[in-house]
């Protein structure tokens, strides 16, 4: 089995454009039994790169901000990486950054969670509670602990076109937490589940959906 990566864009000492990503990533894959293909943010002809690889899976990483108009190299190319990922059933899993996207590229919109959170609870690197919604709550234990990297977050009410919310933030339920596209095999979630250790059952179960 075998997954296509996407890449951080960034600038180097020199003031490069380069692409990086960190190992975490696909010590997580590889933990599932699943190798990695990375793809870089100059790739040309997806189509005939998705037909080489026939990939099992595609997963958008997390790190750096969607651009408001999607139209940086990395934004395109995921955005392109979606389409085909719908349109040839690969399935694909968005990660923090990644669940943003896919939400940019539905028409949905991120708001800063300095301004719901009234609690103090938001804060990048801090962990909350969150709970499933009613698409998950007969399958697994409804409430786990995540820890969100973000400044940034998605509202029910600001989700694109075809999203469902299938998490939530416990104390902020108008917060998503995680999404699924209706009826095609795309998943994203605001945490990042290769930093956070043993896998959570949430994410044992996106990935049962992704991969069944």
């Amino acid at each position: 089995m075998v997954a296509l990566v996407t890449q951080r864009e960034h600038l180097d000492v020199h003031g490069q454009s380069i692409d990086s990503i960190e190992h975490n990533y696909l010590q997580y894959l590889k933990a599932r039994g699943i190798d990695h293909i990375l793809v870089s943010n100059l790739q040309s002809d997806l189509n005939a790169f998705i037909i080489k690889t026939a990939p099992d899976l595609i997963v958008l990483t997390g790190g750096g901000e969607v651009s408001t108009d999607l139209s940086s190299a990395r934004d395109q190319i995921e955005g392109r990486l979606l389409e085909l990922a719908i349109s040839t059933k690969i399935p694909l899993l968005g990660i923090c950054r990644g669940l943003q996207l896919i939400n940019a590229y539905f028409g949905g919109a991120c708001v800063e969670l300095e301004s719901i959170d009234s609690k103090g609870q938001l804060k990048p690197r801090q962990r909350y509670k969150a709970i499933t919604t009613p698409e998950f709550v007969e399958k697994m234990d409804t409430e786990f602990t995540i820890t969100s990297y973000n400044n940034q977050g998605i509202l029910v009410d600001d989700l694109g076109d075809g999203l469902i919310a299938t998490s939530s933030a416990l104390d902020y339920p108008e917060l998503v937490t995680s999404v699924k596209l209706a009826n095609a095999n795309v998943w994203g979630t605001i945490w990042h589940p290769e930093r956070t250790g043993a896998p959570t059952q949430i994410d044992d179960l996106i990935f049962q959906c992704l991969l069944t």
